[in-house]
């Protein structure tokens, strides 16, 4: 009977450890809009930055991706609340892979290894593999679980659209 107080204790405690993590997460994919102003802010050095947003229409699209992040940590914040729950961590990691994709899309280096971070720890965690995501899965349970992710997903693939017409095509 200890033993197992001792596990679900240690169990809690790595989980406690991936909140903080996810949390972290949470405040930086909130925090990219402002970052990306404060990026332009130095880059024009002080000078009209609505002027610029205007006139350079790739500046336009990646500001565009900056406020798309917010619904990314929005997702991982849902995940969080899960995970503490200790819901089935199939839902979770559908989630999470799913983010990964889009940011693998969008070739945000940072956001990808935090992804890869924090589904590290969470298979830590949980001590249940990846594949636990994928097997008995039907159409309906994927979609009720995956919605959000896949509308995150959605817009980082439009503003791959938008980034490749303007490079290519215009």
């Amino acid at each position: 009977m200890k033993r197992n107080k001792k596990i679900s204790t240690a169990m809690r405690n790595k989980m406690n450890k991936v909140n903080n993590i996810m949390l972290f997460g949470v405040v930086v994919c909130c925090a990219s809009p402002f970052l990306y102003f404060a990026y332009l802010y130095m880059k024009l050095q002080g000078g009209d930055i609505y002027g610029y947003i205007q006139t350079d229409a790739y500046t336009l699209i990646n500001m565009i991706a900056a406020f798309i992040n917010p619904f990314a940590g929005l997702m991982i914040d849902n995940m969080r609340k899960k995970a503490n729950e200790f819901q089935n961590p199939s839902v979770v990691y559908r989630n999470l892979f799913i983010l990964l994709i889009g940011e693998i899309c969008m070739l945000n280096t940072f956001y990808i290894f935090l992804l890869v971070f924090i589904l590290y720890k969470l298979h830590d965690a949980y001590n249940e593999p990846f594949n636990c995501a994928w097997k008995s899965l039907s159409f309906k349970k994927f979609v009720e679980g995956t919605s959000g992710s896949f509308v995150v997903l959605a817009g980082y693939l439009f503003v791959d659209v938008l980034l490749a017409r303007i490079m290519f095509f215009a």
